[in-house]
């Protein structure tokens, strides 16, 4: 069987851009580059190489690496996007100057205020969680609380007799779609010292699905408590508390719904005065010293 490099290449093109296939155009060029590089390949060391480089890509080779739910450059862009259009009004910098002095003075601090924001409004200081928010889930980031108490919710749907326990922190939880499957749940199951499960939504995020929950739920002794530490105390499951405990309120009676109202700037925020003093040249002297480079040159 001959397989011509021409039709190889429009059958990837053609794959790549199929939006039903889910590959984003700003993944397109990365991926046609990995599959080109394997196909390039003059040797079977280069082979193997060029296939190593393109596992990053594949669930499979993910299992271990926590960081499986933050696969993606999208936040870098959506940070160039923002500064481009909000601040930058969609127009050049009108100089270098000013370029920096829209970052200090406007874009860093709003962005600092978004990020203080965020955790105040999650935390206990300024924040009364509600009776069916479990203890576990105080003090986390919006979007793991919001992820992990629909599956919470969820693990309430499994009765304890569709959980198996099969060894100390291995769990065998029966699907409530499927009735044959089983899904193997751990607490501790691999070499990097995380938990798994065999299910689709944790394979996606590694943050606890619905049968983590129904054994928290229904088994005595395994709970969040008795996750890995590493996982646990993961950052993308914490909130900035040294942020919150430098800008909360003078006392706990003070708190309102208005997290901004108990919290000062930070002092790290420059000054426009500190920027303008900043030795930064005119555009006029600037324009003087190329007309000068150049008619020395």
């Amino acid at each position: 069987v001959y397989l011509c490099d021409f039709h190889r290449e429009q059958a990837w093109e053609r794959w790549v851009s199929a939006t039903h296939n889910g590959v984003t155009a700003d993944k397109r060029e990365a991926l046609l580059t990995a599959l080109r590089t394997i196909a390039h390949a003059l040797d079977e060391k280069e082979f193997e190489q060029a296939k190593r480089a393109l596992q990053r890509w594949v669930w499979a080779f993910r299992s271990k690496r926590f960081n499986v739910n933050i696969n993606t450059n999208n936040g870098v862009e959506r940070q160039n996007k923002v500064l481009k259009y909000e601040y930058l009004d969609m127009k050049k910098a009108k100089s270098l100057s000013h370029l920096i002095s829209t970052i200090l003075l406007k874009y860093l601090p709003d962005s600092y205020r978004g990020y203080l924001q965020q955790n105040l409004n999650s935390s206990n200081e300024v924040k009364k969680y509600g009776q069916d928010v479990p203890s576990f889930l105080h003090n986390r980031p919006k979007p793991f609380i919001i992820h992990c108490m629909k599956r919470w919710q969820e693990g309430l749907m499994i009765p304890a007799g569709d959980i198996d326990d099969i060894a100390s922190g291995t769990f065998l939880v029966k699907s409530k779609t499927q009735e044959a499957l089983m899904y193997s749940v751990s607490f501790n199951s691999t070499d990097q010292n995380l938990p798994s499960c065999d299910c689709m939504d944790w394979r996606r995020t590694h943050w606890p699905c619905k049968h983590f929950m129904a054994i928290f739920h229904n088994i005595p002794g395994w709970d969040w408590n008795a996750l890995p530490s590493s996982y646990k105390e993961h950052p993308t499951f914490q909130l900035d508390l040294d942020v919150v405990l430098e800008h909360q309120g003078p006392t706990s009676d003070d708190h309102t719904d208005n997290p901004s109202s108990s919290c000062s700037v930070p002092t790290c925020i420059p000054s426009e005065r500190s920027v303008e003093e900043l030795p930064f040249s005119t555009r006029a002297a600037v324009k003087m010293e190329r007309t000068s480079i150049l008619a020395n040159n």
